[in-house]
């Protein structure tokens, strides 16, 4: 039994029209691990697989080589594969035979403009969170002062006036 179901976030899944007409399904995520050679993968299930509407895929855990560090660590899961325009209409995430996340299927517009709305949001709060900075009193410059100018100089000056 593979435990209770990790914590996860950020899951999406689009349409890629990289190559007319093929169209590529790519899912992807974040997901708590809990040490760092730990990597999580998306899989479709064994058995007979729905050709429409919700795709299932399995989430799990595999341990890399090496001890690794033990803390809490966010990693990306991602998945790919080759769809119909429209095949799915939905992504289901699955951990031990049970949905634990659901995405809706966007095509490459509809995440553009998706990516835009977070964008404006993220702006947004940033933007209430800063204030501005309460204006200074300018300081009074100090103005530097001027130095004598030599005698040879003012005379030179005075000699060029005269010749025109």
């Amino acid at each position: 039994m593979p435990g209770p179901a990790p914590k996860t976030d950020k899951w999406t899944a689009r349409e890629n029209k990289q190559q007319k007409p093929a169209v590529l399904l790519i899912v992807s995520g974040l997901v708590q691990v809990t040490n760092t050679s730990k990597s999580p993968r998306l899989t479709e299930p064994a058995g007979p697989s729905r050709k429409s509407q919700p795709l299932a895929l399995d989430l799990s855990i595999a341990t890399g080589r090496g001890p690794g560090n033990a803390v809490l660590v966010w990693k990306p899961a991602s998945f790919s594969k080759k769809v119909a325009v429209d095949q799915h209409n939905g992504v289901d995430i699955r951990w031990d035979g049970k949905s634990i996340a659901s995405c809706k299927v966007l095509d490459d517009s509809e995440h553009y403009q998706h990516l835009v709305q977070l964008t404006q949001a993220a702006n947004a709060k940033v933007g209430q969170m800063r204030k501005p900075a309460a204006r200074a009193k300018p300081k009074a410059v100090r103005r530097a002062k001027t130095k004598p100018k030599p005698a040879a100089r003012i005379a030179r000056k005075a000699s060029r006036k005269k010749k025109r």
